[in-house]
Order: structure tokens, then sequence, then C-alpha cells
């Protein structure tokens, strides 16, 4: 993916946690970054058994044993971050690496908080998986931080969402997130009418509390019709959509027949 430098594809060396993760795999996380130039991706401390293990089993804190391993550096992606220790809050401000906060994941698997109030490295947000909304995921970083007493405000969550563009366009080498020259024409145009005056200044509130994925018409990607009229360019979506479902109405009926 590195040689094809075509600002579609990029991959960082990918691990679960380190409750997982035995040392030898640590190590070669942290070898294949550095072939590859690639960073790494690893869950931290979305858990308390992720420290508990860690301590138990290897007789240190998480985050040491990852600094241990060459793992706490520039081009590295922690995932969660919500149960970090407030000397494991120093190191990894001290890292230059990024933290993705996956509010919605965190509340559904109901693991705890990030402490955003208490770090100061990158920070972008992500969704674990559970959906890839970012609308939405958007305005539950924004009223879970209110839930929480985080003590941010709505324009850090946009920055938050621009982070995610920064740090993509850095794995991917191009300029993602900006309309400027050189910038990749990636542009969402939704049909959405606000109530009230939309300015620079309130751009926040509008994106948090009124726009939505629904609001979504068209997505150009590099210039080219990603979706248009809210269908997919690239393929035949409704037809694929009707395939999908008769697929896990296979899967449940196996399923169904294989359990006790």
């Amino acid at each position: 993916m590195r040689r094809r430098r075509d600002g579609f594809f990029a991959a960082l060396a990918g691990a679960h946690a380190s409750f997982t993760l035995e040392d030898d795999s640590l190590d070669e996380l942290a070898a294949m970054a550095e072939r590859f130039q690639s960073g790494v991706h690893i869950h931290v401390a979305e858990d308390p058994c992720d420290e508990d293990d860690c301590k138990r089993r290897h007789g240190m804190g998480l985050i040491q044993r990852l600094m241990d391993h060459g793992l706490l550096r520039p081009g590295t992606v922690m995932a969660h971050g919500t149960h970090l220790s407030a000397e494991a809050i120093e190191s990894v401000n001290s890292a230059g690496l990024t933290l993705a906060h996956n509010p919605r994941s965190n509340m559904n698997n109901a693991v705890g908080y990030a402490p955003l109030d208490r770090l100061k490295c990158a920070v972008m947000l992500g969704t674990d998986g559970i959906g890839a909304d970012m609308f939405a995921e958007s305005g539950h970083a924004w009223f879970k931080s209110r839930d929480a007493g985080a003590g941010i405000n709505p324009n850090d969550v946009v920055r938050m969402l621009a982070g995610s563009a920064r740090r993509a366009g850095a794995a991917l080498g191009m300029t993602l997130g900006r309309l400027s020259v050189g910038g990749a024409a990636d542009i969402v145009i939704t049909d959405y009418v606000p109530f009230t005056a939309l300015d620079s200044g309130n751009f926040a509130g509008h994106f948090l509390f009124a726009l939505g994925s629904q609001h979504v018409r068209h997505v150009l990607v590099d210039g080219q019709w990603a979706l248009r009229e809210r269908l997919a360019s690239a393929c035949d979506e409704i037809s694929l959509r009707r395939r999908g479902v008769a697929a896990s109405q296979r899967l449940w009926q196996t399923m169904q027949s294989i359990t006790p």
C-alpha cells in the first residue's frame, strides 16, 4: 500500500490490546511500523482489565509496557484511553501520538469516558467500528462530554473531527478536510436548510444540534461522484442491499440451527 502513493490507501501496524498480546507480538508490531514507516494502531485502557492484566503478568503499568516496546511514538494511534492514570496521561501527552476518542462505542460497552480535559496530545474522533456516521458520533461526543462534565465546547468536538481528517491526510500523504490548492477534492453537499442564521461563529452549534447524515445528498471524492442523489455511484446499491438482507437471513438461520 505504501508503494501505491495514490492518496486512497494507507495502513498502520494494527493490534487489539495489550492484554491479548505477548511481548514478541509487541516487538513485531514495532518492527513492522519501523519497516514501513506506518505507525501503530492499538487499543489502550478501554477497560480497567487492560491495566490490571499488565501489572499482574508483566509487573508494570500499561503505558510503561508500550513504551518499553517502542510503541509510544509519533504516528501511533491509541484507541479509547478511557482508563489512563494521571502518570500515563503525562507520558501519552509527551509522546506526540494521536488518541482516537470513540464515545458511542465506550457508551455501548459501558467502559467509561476518556479524560479529554487532561489530554494535550492530538485527539481525533473515531467510531471503533460501531458505525460510519460521523455526524452521529460528533453529536454523541458533545452530549457525553456534557454528561461527564469534561469542560469542552462545541468547537472542540469539531476540532476532533477535523483531527481525523488531518491524521488520515498524514497517513495518505495528502491534504484532507479543507478546500485548498493541492487538497483532495472531497466535498459533502447537504440539503440542510437552517432555521436561524448560519455563519462561522455558530457553525459548530448547527453541526451538533441540527445537521445529520440524513441531510447528505451528494459526496465527491477526489472530484468524482461517490454518492449522488443519496445513492452510491460505484455500485448498484439497491441490489446490494437486497443481497445483504438475504445473506443476513441465511446467516441467522445457520446460527439458530447450531445453537444448542
